[in-house]
């Protein structure tokens, strides 16, 4: 049987306090060992202590006796006050912390020590030898009581030892929760957060005494948490918790990683890490949320990302000519106009809208390619993938507000790219009325001169105001040229070709700066063409142009030294489009390369593969009131292709040749 816990009664402890004072008022006085005394003393068989400390006469040496006593009286003293500080010390505590064993083994070692020194005292004066023997007993019963105990004791020493550890613990929790920059929490299944949560996550959620509110409407509260999110994360909270991390792990995806949430009218950026608290079994008892405030961060980001991206802007129009840049801005707009105008007109049939739209589209990556910027041709390049989806297989309905926010994305990375020009290059990208009209009134100015001397004037003021009137509305032929000769590298670098030459022949000529832009388009899908097409990897390609003039017509022919035209493949494509039979001409064949969506490459990329390049030569040079033929070798060469020429005709209104300087 267990033994009870040791409690030393007072009246047990009195008598074991009084009994040696009480031995000496019953033993005789102090006597020698002859004299008679009684059975505590054995009849006077035992002697006194006190007799040991004599003079040389025989009688007590006081001093000694004094010092004697009075020095166990001050060791009894010191045990005493110690015994008083530790029972008021178990008395100060509350009750339900107080260790009972401690006061039990404080008990037992002050009466041990106390009644010890108490007996030297009596057994000085008087021999009550017996009588100690019984207090000795009294005492070995309750310290034998106690020994076996002594598990209990031990427990609560290590209980108590545990206690300090868990505050330890509990403290050195609380103290790294106030100091880490997370928001911690704690939740159950009814979303409520516990107590033990860090001392940020009120300044994360912008709420102070967060226990015991709903973790999930905080979340929800003016964040992209939408309410089918939430429906999602409470059902997936259901199944995880009460079960094993296996489940957990396969819902994981329905818990948010990133949370953007509105707060004080700034948009805050929030990292979230779900981590499930499970028991000894593994089975999931509570969830733990970290969150992580990473607006400033994201800001960070953002700050580098726009730097970067500006600086590579930069970069790309440093390169290009400001009036060329001026001048595809303008350009663009009006491109952009045209596709507004074609994807609204009710009037047009819809598969006729998603050709004309997907050729102004090709024709305005085309420019930007020539000029080296790249982000607005990559976005146009994504569009026009959707439209030639489109042709492939037509829409049952026309949506117009979405094909006018695809426009949208065009119109924003051109934007992007004009506020740059003009932030950063302090460039005005708008065209300047003043200066296209500036030539014009000089003009007439000296016409006016010359009309009011009766045509009285040198010859040089005659050409002098011609060409002042041609240069505010024509431009040389050759300049068109150049961002296209630019753009060469890395069309080049594009197809892995080596850098082709390109030569301009014949007669100077001046072209209407209201059709430069198409005609710049027309020579753009002529050089590609050639580059990706004609040129092979190992050797340097040529282009020759030439520019003739006969009565009010203008004739570029266009020729490289490229490998020719591949008519055996170009055939396969036609016949396969029901656009030839067998009986075709060889002339009839090359013909196919106006058709749209013929091209003899396999796979298609950001440079071309369409077929819409030499279909779009001819759409363009038809608008301007021109056209395209293409002239045949009668003999294929050593490659099997067949070489050929291009022959490009427009009225002299649009080219036509320079006048003498």
């Amino acid at each position: 049987m267990r033994v009870k816990r040791l409690v030393l009664p007072i009246p047990a402890f009195i008598l074991l306090i009084v009994l040696p004072v009480v031995a000496i008022a019953i033993s005789s006085p102090v006597q020698s060992i002859e004299s008679t005394g009684n059975w505590m003393t054995n009849y006077g068989a035992y002697m006194a202590r006190i007799m040991c400390m004599q003079t040389a006469d025989g009688s007590p040496d006081w001093p000694w006796i004094i010092a004697y006593i009075g020095f166990i009286l001050a060791i009894i003293t010191g045990y005493l006050k110690i015994y008083w500080v530790w029972v008021m010390s178990y008395f100060r505590v509350e009750k339900s912390d107080r260790d009972r064993k401690m006061f039990d083994l404080a008990n037992l070692f002050f009466v041990c020590a106390a009644s010890g020194y108490l007996f030297n005292i009596v057994m000085f004066f008087s021999p009550v030898y017996r009588l100690q023997v019984v207090f000795l007993a009294i005492l070995a019963c309750f310290s034998l009581g106690f020994a076996r105990n002594l598990g209990d004791f031990k427990i609560s020493l290590s209980a108590k030892k545990f206690k300090r550890q868990l505050e330890e613990a509990e403290h050195t929790r609380r103290k790294i929760l106030e100091s880490i920059s997370q928001g911690i929490c704690l939740f159950g299944t009814d979303y409520l957060i516990q107590p033990s949560y860090s001392s940020n996550l009120e300044n994360i959620l912008k709420t102070e005494n967060l226990e015991g509110k709903n973790i999930i409407d905080l979340l929800s509260k003016n964040s992209n948490f939408y309410p089918e999110n939430r429906t999602e994360l409470e059902a997936s909270m259901h199944t995880v918790i009460g079960d094993s991390t296996f489940n957990f792990e396969l819902n994981r995806s329905k818990f948010p990683s990133e949370i953007q949430i509105t707060l004080d009218g700034e948009l805050n950026y929030w990292e979230c890490v779900w981590t499930p608290i499970t028991d000894i079994n593994d089975v999931v008892e509570k969830m733990m949320l970290c969150i992580n405030d990473v607006t400033e961060i994201r800001k960070s980001r953002e700050q580098n990302s726009q730097q970067q991206l500006e600086l590579k802007l930069v970069g790309e129009m440093m390169k290009v000519d400001p009036s060329h840049l001026k001048l595809f801005f303008s350009n663009s707009k009006k491109e952009l106009k045209l596709c507004i105008d074609i994807i609204s007109s009710p009037s047009m049939a819809v598969n006729q809208r998603i050709e004309d739209v997907f050729f102004h589209l090709h024709t305005l990556k085309g420019n930007a390619r020539t000029y080296g910027l790249g982000g607005i041709s990559y976005v146009v390049h994504e569009v026009e993938n959707y439209y030639d989806d489109l042709r492939k297989d037509l829409p049952e309905s026309w949506n117009v507000t979405d094909r006018l926010n695809e426009l949208e994305m065009i119109d924003k990375e051109i934007h992007v790219y004009k506020n740059t020009a003009e932030d950063i290059l302090k460039m005005d990208s708008n065209i300047d009325e003043e200066e296209k009209t500036k030539g014009v009134e000089e003009a007439l100015n000296i016409f006016k001169k010359l009309k009011a001397t009766k045509l009285v004037g040198t010859e040089n003021d005659y050409y002098r105001a011609l060409s002042l009137l041609e240069n505010s509305i024509s431009s040389e032929f050759q300049a068109l040229l150049r961002p296209i000769e630019k753009s060469l590298p890395e069309i080049s670098k594009s197809c892995n070709k080596p850098l082709p030459v390109m030569m301009l022949h014949g007669i100077p000529a001046k072209l209407s700066k209201q059709y430069a832009h198409l005609m710049e388009s027309v020579m753009t899908h002529l050089v590609r063409n050639s580059v990706d097409h004609g040129f092979s990897a190992t050797e340097s390609g040529e282009i020759n142009i030439n520019i003739e003039f006969e009565e009010e017509r203008a004739f570029i022919t266009y020729t490289d030294n490229g490998d020719g035209l591949n008519l055996n493949k170009i055939r396969e494509r036609g016949e396969a489009a029901h656009l030839i039979d067998e009986h075709a001409s060889n002339t009839d064949i090359a013909e196919l390369i106006f058709k749209s969506g013929m091209s003899s490459r396999e796979e298609v990329s950001e440079l071309s593969g369409r077929g819409v390049g030499m279909d779009a030569v001819k759409r363009i040079l038809r608008k301007m009131g021109g056209d395209v033929r293409i002239d045949l070798d009668k003999k294929s060469n050593l490659k099997g292709f067949f070489n050929f020429r291009l022959f490009l005709q427009l009225p002299t209104s649009i080219l036509s040749p320079a006048l003498p300087q």
